[in-house]
């Protein structure tokens, strides 16, 4: 046998052994989203409140195949004009085990924020951001992460920006695909 063939035999076998230990080898759904590089990973938990005034933590969504938390502002456009394809994309999969989390941050916001939820039809969660949320900060809203329903991170980063409908979808319906 060719040197050169069994070379790329090898590397094409490497490759898949990596590729199949990356995807079933537990490392899947366990992304260090509360710490910094270098640091032990651990899973996100928080305990906060919804706009309401209800107390709310982590556990509240035990079950959950993915928790989708979506930092936003009442004053971002962005964040607001997207609010409607989230409520699209909740009602489409929450069946499936997606939860919604609009997380917001400014204080004395509440009726901003209700006024949002209501001239957008939002229904899914709408929580304050606790000091646990700041792992997420990036400076930028709309800020999105995705956890499973142990606070492990789903995805390699952050999506900062916002997304249309279509993008969303894609996103959600791989992630709920591979939830385990």
């Amino acid at each position: 046998m060719d040197l050169k063939k069994v070379f790329i035999a090898v590397l094409v076998i490497g490759l898949a052994v990596m590729i199949a230990a990356a995807y079933f080898g537990g490392e899947q759904g366990k992304k260090n989203v509360n710490g910094k590089d270098g640091e032990e990973a651990k899973a996100f938990a928080f305990e906060t409140t919804d706009i309401d005034g209800n107390s709310v933590s982590l556990a509240d969504y035990a079950g959950a195949k993915v928790i989708m938390v979506n930092m936003w502002e009442p004053w971002c456009g962005p964040c607001v004009n997207e609010m409607p394809d989230l409520e699209k994309l909740y009602q489409k999969y929450k069946d499936d085990g997606l939860v919604i989390l609009g997380v917001f941050a400014t204080v004395d916001g509440d009726e901003d924020a209700k006024w949002v939820m209501k001239s957008t039809g939002v229904s899914y969660p709408i929580l304050h951001a606790s000091e646990e949320f700041v792992v997420f900060n990036t400076g930028y809203v709309p800020t999105t992460v995705f956890l499973n329903d142990k606070g492990w991170g789903l995805t390699e980063n952050a999506y900062v920006g916002a997304k249309d409908l279509g993008a969303w979808d894609a996103i959600v319906s791989e992630l709920l695909k591979n939830a385990k």
